[in-house]
């Protein structure tokens, strides 16, 4: 089902994330919108995947969050979830093929076994993403650019709503990293929403339609031509911006 686009599809409030006695993410409120590219971008420890997991249910949190006015636990199979790259066992002994046939496990019975027609959503996503030659390679033999596209087209197998995919450009070329970003225009026009942690910020302007900032709690959320300005890039990284240079910076709006 897709949502109208001035919908909210995530509304958080008074949300937060304490892990081992230490607050991760301070207790904050923000709406977001559906059908958009969203980037959360921040400094390294300001809480960018902490939200993606606690949103998941992954790691718990305090407060409320509901996507399309509903918890979690009602709408957890219009939600896919794109871990980073270095949280995956890539020794695991499975091919390409497997890798992406998971995405359709939460759609089947635990008795059940895959259809043709999960087979057939599998063959045409790993095409998507331009890698069927690779279909019998074990993950393990495969380029960073190559897992991350795979994963990519494991989320689109789950045939969600709501992408939340954490660093899925981290460490990729730039063959991968253009299919990825034509894939999200894509999903976007499907009227599908992106919620992507994304570290350059070169690319917020033309990539992304809205901007979540953190830095250990919220600093900013809005459109990209509000929001993504020195003055919140400031707040967001006070250590490092100063250093960015005037190609990295964008241009006051």
């Amino acid at each position: 089902m897709n949502t109208d686009k001035a919908a909210v599809l995530l509304n958080l409030q008074n949300y937060s994330v304490r892990l081992n006695q230490k607050t991760i993410l301070a207790p904050m409120s923000l709406s977001l919108p559906g059908q958009q590219k969203i980037a959360v971008i921040g400094p390294n420890g300001a809480g960018k995947s902490t939200l993606l997991k606690a949103l998941m249910g992954l790691i718990p949190s305090q407060g409320q969050a509901l996507f399309w006015g509903q918890p979690l636990a009602k709408i957890q199979p219009r939600i896919a979830y794109v871990p980073q790259r270095e949280e995956v066992d890539w020794n695991f002994p499975i091919n390409a093929y497997d890798l992406v046939l998971m995405g359709r496990q939460g759609q089947l019975k635990f008795w059940q076994r895959p259809t043709p027609h999960d087979h057939q959503l599998v063959a045409e996503n790993i095409e998507r993403v331009g890698l069927s030659h690779l279909i019998k390679e074990p993950i393990s033999h495969l380029s960073g650019g190559q897992k991350q596209r795979l994963f990519v087209a494991r989320a689109l197998c789950q045939q969600a709503d709501l992408l939340l995919m954490d660093e899925p450009f981290a460490g990729v070329d730039q063959v991968s990293e253009n299919i990825i970003f034509a894939l999200f225009d894509e999903l976007i026009a499907q009227g599908k929403t992106i919620i992507c942690v994304h570290h350059d910020l070169a690319r917020i302007p033309s990539h992304f339609d809205w901007v979540v900032q953190l830095n250990q709690g919220l600093v900013a959320s809005g459109s990209v031509s509000e929001s993504f300005n020195p003055t919140n890039l400031a707040k967001t990284f006070p250590h490092f911006w100063p250093d960015f240079n005037a190609t990295t910076q964008p241009a006051a709006r």
